[in-house]
C-alpha cells in the first residue's frame, strides 16, 4: 500500500455551518462544526482532562454523556457520568467499543484521544457510525507506527478513514506539534498526529473542498504552547 492511498482519505471538505473550539487552547481542546442538536455524549481518553466536555456542556446542558479512560478518575461536568474503561474493539469488563451506549441514541457526539487505539475501534463501530453526528478525535501514526511497531498499521489506518468516509465528510484538520515524527511525500511534509473533525454527511451542507488556511486564527492553537504550528496548506487539507 502507498502512502498516497491514506492520503486520498483525508480530503478535507469547507462545511456550510461555523466553526468553534470546545476545550483548553493548547491540547486538549477541538474544533467542532456549530449549528447541530445531539442526544448523547462520548468521550474517551479523559487522562483527567475535561475541559471540552465542560464548554459542551455548557452548550447543551440537557445533552447527557459519559467519559471512559481505564487509568484515571476523572470529575465530569454535570450531566456525564465517568467510565473506568477504556476503548477496544471488544467490550468486557475492561474495555468497550461503546456500541451498547450508541445503541440507544440517534444523533451522538463523539471526542477521542486513545493513543492510536481508534485504529483497531473503527472497525468494531462501523455500524453505528450512522448514529454519530459529529466525531472529533486525535489521529495517531500516519506515516510511522505510532509507540510500537505494527506491520499492518498502514492498512488499519487505510480501513479506519474508509469506513468513516462512507457516512461522514471531514471537515477539519488540525496538526498535533507535540509530535515531532513527520514524512516527505513529494515536496510537502506531512505529520504524524492530527485532529480530524467528520460531520455525518445525511445532515450537512458541504460548500465544495476546503481552501481556507490552517490553522484558524482564533480558533485553532498549537498543541505545544512552545512551538510552532505545522504548515499543512496543501493537498488534501487545502485544496486552492
Amino acid at each position: 500500500m502507498e502512502k498516497i492511498d491514506i492520503l486520498k482519505n483525508l480530503i478535507t471538505y469547507n462545511p456550510v455551518n461555523g466553526k468553534l473550539r470546545f476545550g483548553q487552547l493548547h491540547d486538549g481542546g477541538y474544533v467542532v462544526v456549530d449549528g447541530y442538536e445531539y442526544d448523547y455524549f462520548l468521550g474517551a481518553g479523559l487522562n483527567m482532562e475535561v475541559s471540552f466536555e465542560e464548554e459542551f456542556s455548557k452548550k447543551y446542558p440537557n445533552v447527557r454523556g459519559t467519559g471512559f479512560d481505564g487509568q484515571t478518575g476523572a470529575k465530569m461536568p454535570t450531566g456525564m457520568e465517568y467510565m473506568k474503561k477504556n476503548i477496544a474493539s471488544e467490550s468486557n469488563f475492561y474495555t468497550t467499543n461503546l456500541k451498547e451506549y450508541a445503541k440507544r441514541y440517534n444523533n451522538i457526539f463523539i471526542k477521542m484521544d486513545i493513543e492510536a487505539a481508534e485504529w483497531d475501534w473503527i472497525p468494531s463501530f462501523e455500524d453505528c457510525f450512522p448514529r454519530v453526528k459529529q466525531i472529533v478525535f486525535e489521529a495517531h501514526g500516519f506515516f510511522e507506527p505510532h509507540y510500537w511497531s505494527d506491520k499492518n498499521f498502514d492498512e488499519k489506518i487505510l480501513k479506519g478513514l474508509e469506513i468513516l468516509n462512507k457516512t461522514h465528510y471531514l471537515v477539519h484538520v488540525h496538526a498535533n506539534n507535540w509530535a515531532p515524527k513527520t514524512f516527505k511525500i513529494g515536496e510537502h511534509i506531512y505529520p504524524n498526529v492530527l485532529e480530524l473533525t467528520f460531520i455525518r454527511k445525511e445532515d450537512s451542507e458541504i460548500d465544495g473542498l476546503n481552501t481556507t488556511d490552517l490553522p484558524l486564527p482564533e480558533i485553532d492553537y498549537p498543541n505545544n504552547m512552545n512551538d510552532k504550528e505545522f504548515d499543512i496548506n496543501f493537498w488534501p487539507f487545502n485544496s486552492k
